[in-house]
């Protein structure tokens, strides 16, 4: 899933070769690349040339852009296609005209203020090697944007480019290697089918909901006598492994709530009976749902002194109960609303597991090769989205994968079938909408594309790229719910 938001937004900004409004991300994080645009200079030279500039000021030049190209799209492997692009030598002159008038504003040539100097005298200060990267910068992507439009394709990551001829007086030639997205038979999807799930709350829901508003409300009150299952312990408590190692810092005081069912199986067990002032020593394993996986299913000796044991007091369920907790009048109303609100909650849950199930039915049967260029890109963006967490919590990403013990590359490759996963359901998706021939609604998309230009003070061709992107999504969230009345039966 890539909503335009993480292509757009701090601290990473979208950059890089793509389509007419079309992002092909490009980020680095602490140093380290996640993309590139690659250039392959003709036969002799080869380099990467930085995107540090590109699509911000390509954005906006689009419209006016080159017009006459001749473009040759071979089909290849793997959802790619090869383009052979050329412009005539007086699209070229255009372009370089441009090209001074950029660079007469960043060199000083004396007796003219910045940006006044005569083209010619630019080009003899700055040389032709300069104006050539500023093509190769600036306009060459602009050629790009208009070669794929004209054949209407639509890149779904950076493309490698080798330029042929990029000399004045001669047509501009190059090819560009892209994915692209890929073609999808959606195969008999009317027939998909699956079965939803009833959802019921039992009594036993609502009980642990009253008996957890009933704790939260509790006291403790010191007892002189043996602790009782659903007491407290306050105890000094020592874990310790077969091989020495101490869990959890080593010795430490602690308060053990014997009816806290996420107790290790078997403490409470072990510690009902002790009193104050007793200590006990005994063997549990730890358990597989254990944070730390090293230690899952490990013997473990647990040294316990207890201190003090405490009573919880709750205050009696009745209709003051209810009325402070719910508004209600009567235990019965504070029961069926305690009811209410745990089925609203199951059936969101169970809508969004058969949801997932629905999606994947759609996907298994569907035809397609799903590129790679998109997964990275997806992975990126669940990193992005990652980063944007962690610095809600006040944590670096690079903290992060110290703490995790991860690398960058171990991060991408964990989140690589996931990443697949919500790749494939888009392109099903697209590829649902259109063949339903699904519409939004143009108020409601017109009023989310004014919520995100307010949000990003964007320009007018930015806009027109904001619109496309927020139509997309809408139209895909319009098939999920059609896939859903399909796998119903709904028609």
């Amino acid at each position: 899933m890539l909503p335009f938001a993480d292509c757009l937004s701090a601290p990473y900004r979208a950059r890089g070769w793509c389509g007419a409004g079309r992002v092909a991300l490009c980020a680095r994080s602490h140093g380290e690349a996640l993309c590139a645009v690659h250039f392959d200079l003709g036969p002799v030279a080869h380099q990467i040339i930085p995107s540090s500039s590109w699509l911000n000021e390509w954005r906006g030049k689009l419209a006016t852009g080159v017009k006459e190209l001749q473009v040759t799209v071979s089909p290849l492997e793997h959802s790619e296609v090869n383009l052979r692009v050329e412009a005539p030598a007086e699209e070229l002159e255009l372009a370089v005209g441009e090209s001074l008038r950029r660079l007469s504003r960043r060199v000083r040539v004396p007796g003219f203020r910045p940006g006044k100097a005569p083209s010619a005298m630019v080009e003899r200060m700055v040389g032709w090697e300069n104006v050539r990267q500023d093509l190769l910068d600036e306009w060459l992507p602009e050629v790009f944007g208009a070669a794929v439009d004209q054949v209407s394709l639509e890149p779904v990551g950076d493309p490698q480019v080798t330029v042929d001829s990029l000399d004045r007086g001669s047509p501009v030639v190059f090819t560009a290697r892209v994915a692209v997205l890929p073609k999808v038979d959606l195969g008999d999807y009317q027939s998909v089918r699956v079965e939803a799930l009833d959802v019921e709350v039992a009594e036993a829901s609502i009980d642990e909901v009253v008996a957890g508003l009933q704790k939260r409300g509790s006291s403790l009150v010191a007892v002189d006598r043996p602790a009782r299952m659903g007491d407290v312990l306050a105890a000094m408590v020592r874990i310790e492994l077969e091989d020495g190692h101490l869990l959890d810092g080593g010795e430490e005081e602690q308060e053990i709530d014997l009816g806290d069912s996420e107790l290790t199986p078997g403490l409470a067990d072990n510690l009902v009976s002790l009193a104050a002032g007793d200590e006990h020593s005994f063997s549990l394993a730890i358990p597989e749902t254990a944070a730390d996986e090293e230690f899952r299913g490990k013997q473990a000796t647990f040294s316990v002194s207890v201190r003090q044991v405490m009573e919880r007091t709750v205050r009696p369920v009745d209709d003051e109960f209810a009325h402070e907790h719910f508004g209600v009048d009567t235990v019965g109303e504070m029961r069926d609303e305690v009811r209410r609100r745990l089925m609203e909650r199951a059936e969101q849950e169970e809508l969004e597991r058969y949801r997932d199930k629905v999606f994947d039915a759609f996907v298994e049967l569907a035809t397609m090769e799903v590129p790679g260029a998109l997964v990275d890109r997806e992975v990126t963006r669940s990193i992005l989205s990652l980063e944007s967490r962690l610095a809600n919590l006040g944590l670096r990403l690079d903290r992060y994968l110290e703490y995790t013990g991860q690398t960058l590359d171990d991060l991408r490759a964990a989140n690589r079938e996931a990443a697949s996963r919500n790749v494939a359901i888009d392109l099903v998706m697209d590829a649902l909408a259109q063949a339903e021939q699904l519409e939004v609604d143009e108020s409601q998309l017109l009023a989310e594309v004014e919520t995100v230009m307010k949000t990003m003070r964007s320009s007018r061709p930015d806009r027109e790229r904001v619109e496309k992107v927020t139509r997309k999504q809408f139209l895909r969230e319009a098939a999920m719910a059609r896939a859903v009345e399909i796998a119903r039966g709904e028609g």
